[in-house]
């Protein structure tokens, strides 16, 4: 009985260490707006996965200026650019201390109702401005054929290539 006992403890010990083990690789955060994660690690590669500002990805291996990383809430894996990445989570906190990283809830709802305002006091005494046509470019969708045509066309080559 006690000779079955160690084995048991020691297994148990091993379990525990495992399940609790940091998973390999840095942890990093999305640092803009929005991001493909893509299946090669090139502008133009299949894109695997859509990510957003703070989410967490993992990285798995680095070639030149791309990284191999594991999206960290979907399991996707894929290759993504180092510039949009930043080291550690990114965290907003209302009421926090420091007001150059967070704001609280009544801050954030006070920004939004004065730009509402600055924006429609500034539309009011410029009538004649017409934003139809901002609106509509913040609608086009450019193809990836068509930036690689525009791309060899201009002979820009990108970083990391195509």
């Amino acid at each position: 009985m006690r000779k079955m006992t160690i084995p048991a403890v020691v297994g148990l010990c091993l379990f525990c260490f495992w399940a609790t083990a940091e998973p390999a690789g840095t942890a990093m955060s999305i640092k803009v707006k929005t991001t493909q994660l893509r299946a090669e690690p090139s502008f133009f590669g299949k894109n695997v996965r859509n990510l957003v500002y703070g989410e967490q990805v993992r990285v798995l291996e680095e070639s030149s200026s791309w990284a191999k990383v594991r999206h960290e809430s979907s399991g996707a894996v894929g290759w993504i650019n180092k510039s949009v990445l930043q080291s550690g989570k990114i965290e907003i906190k209302s009421g926090a201390a420091k007001v150059g990283h967070s704001a609280t809830s009544d801050e954030v709802s006070l920004a939004g109702k004065a730009f509402k305002e600055t924006e429609t006091s500034y539309k009011k005494s410029n009538p004649a401005l017409d934003y139809r046509w901002v609106d509509k470019m913040e609608t086009f969708s450019v193809s990836e054929a068509e930036k690689k045509r525009f791309l060899k066309q201009g002979r820009i080559s990108v970083e990391g290539g195509l």
